[in-house]
């Protein structure tokens, strides 16, 4: 019988283009894969790969199986959910998957008390901009700032995250402080990346990057907001941040920047894990707790 542990990293080469990149997504060495690669290919008689300058790229019977080699990891993640569902002990590790603006630093400290709730219960949480598959088994529990896009998972609208502008209070001592939107195009503006704001520009009420003296960009919002706050300009901030800020002024407090939905997901079938289902009901109270902190209302 063909190994699972072969054909899945050969889906993982297949996917990703080269032993380097499967490894990292697979969380063993380089040589490992490529060991394990060369002994499927002597299994099965047939080379899977031909190397070429910009990477692998499959054989013709590389393309034949790598329909199939996605279905058995399709059925190998199910009986990984089923087994995981039916856990009824309240020990383990719940992967959670989020953005950097909430999980960084927030989500940190507010799910300390989770600690002496379920002391034998360990958080992994994983910050990606990215969306993980759920039903790849990427995570257990994502919070997503964008609405779920596969009919087939548990997806809950648990809060509104909204983004306003902050600036140091040495920045407005030295440029001033905007006393409305028409005094902002005469301001030094820290923002996100190009990419990031044509990311979410349907979300963005007001479009200050084209009116604006962009002084310092990032595709971080942790580097934004230190940027913030040594003075370099004007940013564009959640109030999870800002909160942890006390050198940070709001800026036009009537003004939101940026308004999105913050959406919870899971696989149905890890609804009966006891220690999924735990973190799954804290985190539904905590955002419901704070939803006026994450509207910028508080």
């Amino acid at each position: 019988m063909i190994d699972w542990t072969g054909m899945r990293d050969f889906l993982a080469v297949a996917e990703d283009g080269s032993l380097s990149a499967a490894s990292k997504k697979l969380c063993v060495s380089q040589p490992t894969v490529g060991r394990r690669i060369a002994q499927l290919e002597k299994r099965l008689g047939t080379p899977l790969f031909i190397r070429t300058p910009k990477g692998l790229n499959l054989t013709d019977t590389g393309e034949l199986i790598l329909d199939h080699a996605r279905r058995m990891e399709e059925e190998a993640h199910a009986v990984e959910r089923l087994v995981t569902g039916q856990e009824v002990s309240l020990s383990g590790t719940v992967r959670i998957s989020t953005v950097e603006a909430i999980g960084a630093e927030w989500l940190v400290q507010n799910m300390l008390p989770f600690r002496a709730l379920y002391p034998d219960i360990t958080l992994e949480v994983h910050i990606d901009s990215s969306t993980v598959d759920l039903l790849r088994g990427e995570a257990d529990i994502a919070i997503r700032l964008l609405r779920p896009g596969q009919a087939d998972l548990i997806s809950k609208k648990i809060a509104v995250l909204a983004s306003g502008m902050y600036a140091s209070r040495e920045y407005l001592d030295r440029k001033g402080t905007p006393a409305s939107i028409d005094d902002l195009p005469g301001h030094d503006f820290v923002l996100p990346s190009l990419k990031l704001i044509e990311d979410i520009q349907s979300l963005v009420r007001i479009p200050i990057d084209h009116h604006s003296n962009t002084v310092f960009r990032s595709n971080s919002f942790i580097a934004l907001l230190n940027a913030t706050r040594y003075g370099y300009g004007i940013g564009v901030h959640t109030p999870l941040y800002a909160q942890y800020c006390p050198d940070l002024v709001r800026l036009l407090p009537e003004v939101t920047v940026i308004e999105m939905d913050v959406f919870m997901v899971m696989h149905p079938d890890l609804r009966r894990s006891a220690r999924i289902r735990a973190v799954w009901e804290f985190l539904s109270d905590l955002f419901k707790r704070n939803r006026a902190l994450l509207a910028g209302e508080a």
